[in-house]
């Protein structure tokens, strides 16, 4: 598991290196926001208050 969380952090910089980074420092915050915009539609995260809520019961 370990290994594969450091593949996905190292594919991760790698895009956004490519994406936004590697570009001019003018155009790198719209790219930013396009590209967190692009993710954001292709991978909607919903999130569940009530399992949020139940859960944090066991951190405290």
């Amino acid at each position: 598991m370990l290994v594969k969380e450091y593949y996905d952090g190292i594919l991760l910089f790698e895009i956004s290196n490519k994406r936004v980074w590697s570009r001019p420092v003018e155009e790198q915050e719209q790219l930013e926001a396009e590209w967190v915009k692009e993710l954001k539609e292709k991978y909607p995260v919903e999130v569940n208050r009530k399992v949020l809520k139940s859960l944090k019961k066991y951190l405290n």
